[in-house]
């Protein structure tokens, strides 16, 4: 049984959602990766940093994993976003939905964008989408976990609305050995909607 409508809401494979413009006039299209992306996806992946990739759960420069993440859409429980300039990935960005579909629906956002186009407005506009996805999939509560030395992203949520659940002490090593807590914050999509009229043209997704 599937257990969430939003990954068929709007978004069909490879078919085009959007087309915006970002803050240096760049055309942006946004739409659900296919198994023809694999190749843009690992690219994508390839072009962060040491330390953006560091903040990702896997290798994602593995065929095999990004083949993958692209199967996930098809799970009912992942709603996955990628944002395109002509033929290049940017952007990726996820809805994850958590627990069974008789609890109280939750679910985890996730957003990487290339460093070229931080500040741009595409992170804020790769979410804007997702917490419209999760409001049409009538998900009620979104959870994100952001290291604790990502503060450029700990801002932009606190301006959302969302609050700390609780710390994750050293939950990660990177590449260093160094440690990192992670921070574990959770909002209401209600109040995530309401702040982010006013927000997501003005900032963006800095961090990833």
């Amino acid at each position: 049984a599937t257990h969430s409508r939003c990954t068929r809401v709007d978004i069909r494979k490879g078919t085009i959602m959007k087309i915006h413009g970002l803050a240096d006039g760049t055309p942006v299209s946004l739409r659900e990766p296919t198994m023809e992306d694999i190749e843009r996806l690992q690219r994508f992946y390839g072009t962060l940093s040491p330390m953006d990739r560091f903040y990702l759960r896997c290798d994602m420069t593995q065929r095999e994993r990004v083949q993958h993440r692209i199967q996930q859409n098809d799970s009912g429980n992942v709603c996955r976003i990628n944002a395109f300039a002509g033929e290049d990935i940017i952007g990726d960005a996820a809805l994850e939905i958590h627990g069974a579909p008789w609890r109280k629906r939750l679910a985890e956002v996730r957003v990487m964008v290339q460093s070229y186009y931080r500040r741009l407005g595409l992170g804020a506009l790769l979410a804007k989408e997702v917490f419209r996805l999760a409001q049409e999939g009538e998900i009620e509560e979104i959870v994100v976990r952001i290291a604790t030395d990502q503060s450029s992203a700990r801002k932009i949520f606190d301006r959302l609305g969302f609050h700390v659940d609780r710390v994750l002490a050293d939950h990660m090593l990177d590449p260093t050995g160094k440690s990192h807590s992670v921070v574990l914050m959770r909002c209401t999509i209600d109040d995530v909607w309401l702040a982010l009229h006013d927000f997501y043209e003005s900032c963006d997704w800095p961090d990833g």
